[in-house]
C-alpha cells in the first residue's frame, strides 16, 4: 500500500512537473504610450500580463522583478522600443519570449499594437492590433483581452458596431449581450433594403386582412415614432427584400 501511494505521488508530481515545463517563460515590456499618461500605460501593461498569465501558456516575469534584474545588470528600459533592445532585455531576463508594443490615442480612438518576439532568434513570431473608439476603461477591461486573444489566434477579429443605420438614414444604438449584438432602439424604417416603400396601413380592418408587408404607427400617431418606433406585420418582417 505504501509503495502504491508513493507511485501515485510520483505520478502526480511528474504530471505537474511536465505541465509546468510546457509553460513558456515570457516577459512583457511596458507598452510605449502616445496620447495617454504613463500611469495609464503601466496599468494597461499590468492587465496585459494578467491576461497572458490566465491563458496558462506562460510563466510571467513580474514587473518589479524585471526592474530588479535589469537594474542589477545596469540595463535601462527607458526608450527601449526597437526589437534589438527588447531582445537584449529578454536575454538579460532569461526568458524565451518577450512582448513589446504601443498604446496610443488619436481623437476618441484608442489603439493597442503588440508583438511577440523570440528572444533566441530575435524574430517576431506574431503581431496583433486592436482599435477601440471608447473610453479608457473599456480599453482596460475589453481591448487588452481582445488583443491577447488575437495574438494567440484564439479568435478571429470581430467588429461589433456601436450603431447601425437603416436605408432611410435612421441611426440606432446597439448593445452587445454575450456574443450577439442587438439594437437598443425600436425600428422606424419605411423602406425595404432595396429602396421599395413599405406601405403605411392605418385602418384596423384593412390591416387585419393584409397578405403583404405593411407598417403602422403606434396609435396611428406619427409623433410616437421617435419614442416607440413603428409596428410591422409578419409579411414585412418575412419579406425577401428585408427591413
Amino acid at each position: 500500500m505504501f509503495h502504491k501511494s508513493l507511485f501515485f505521488l510520483f505520478l502526480f508530481v511528474f504530471a505537474n512537473s511536465v505541465s509546468a515545463q510546457k509553460k513558456i517563460p515570457i516577459a512583457v515590456i511596458d507598452l510605449n504610450s502616445e496620447g495617454i499618461t504613463s500611469s495609464q500605460s503601466r496599468i494597461i501593461s499590468s492587465r496585459l500580463r494578467l491576461v497572458l498569465f490566465n491563458t496558462n501558456n506562460y510563466t510571467i516575469v513580474e514587473r518589479e522583478k524585471m526592474k530588479e534584474i535589469l537594474g542589477e545588470q545596469g540595463f535601462q528600459l527607458t526608450g527601449c522600443t526597437s526589437n534589438e533592445c527588447v531582445v537584449e532585455a529578454g536575454k538579460v531576463l532569461g526568458v524565451s519570449q518577450i512582448i513589446a508594443g504601443n498604446i496610443g490615442k488619436i481623437g476618441s480612438l484608442y489603439t493597442i499594437s503588440i508583438r511577440l518576439i523570440d528572444v533566441q532568434t530575435g524574430k517576431i513570431l506574431k503581431m496583433a492590433n486592436v482599435d477601440c473608439e471608447c473610453k479608457i476603461e473599456k480599453v482596460l477591461t475589453t481591448s487588452v483581452r481582445n488583443v491577447v486573444e488575437r495574438l494567440l489566434g484564439k479568435n478571429e477579429p470581430q467588429i461589433f458596431p456601436d450603431t447601425v443605420t437603416d436605408i432611410d438614414g435612421n441611426v440606432y444604438k446597439t448593445v452587445k449581450i454575450g456574443s450577439q449584438v442587438w439594437m437598443a432602439e425600436n425600428l422606424k424604417v419605411t423602406h425595404y433594403r432595396n429602396g421599395a416603400p413599405i406601405p403605411n396601413v392605418a385602418g384596423k380592418s384593412e390591416w387585419k386582412n393584409l397578405s403583404t408587408g405593411a407598417y403602422c404607427n403606434y396609435d396611428n400617431n406619427s409623433s410616437n415614432v421617435a419614442a416607440y418606433g413603428r409596428l410591422y406585420n409578419w409579411y414585412a418582417v418575412n419579406d425577401r427584400r428585408n427591413i
